[in-house]
């Protein structure tokens, strides 16, 4: 393991607690999505924070009962 980085809390899902969706590589990036919302793009490199967003709050979001599972892409 390279590194590693937490991208946002976890805990919403009733039935599964933690990540729902792969990451999408694209370069030197990796971008992932929390399940509540949280979109990250980090270094492939190092694992350090380019940018971040939050679904819910930056875009007014709704995740369903499952929080978000979709990928990045």
């Amino acid at each position: 393991q390279a590194w590693s980085a937490r991208i946002g809390k976890s805990g919403v899902g009733k039935q599964y607690t933690g990540s729902r969706s792969t990451p999408a590589v694209e370069g030197e990036l990796v971008i992932a999505l929390s399940e509540v919302g949280d979109l990250v793009c980090l270094s492939t490199r190092t694992g350090a924070e380019k940018w971040r967003r939050d679904l819910v709050k930056d875009f007014s979001g709704r995740p369903s009962s499952f929080g978000y599972a979709e990928s990045p892409l």
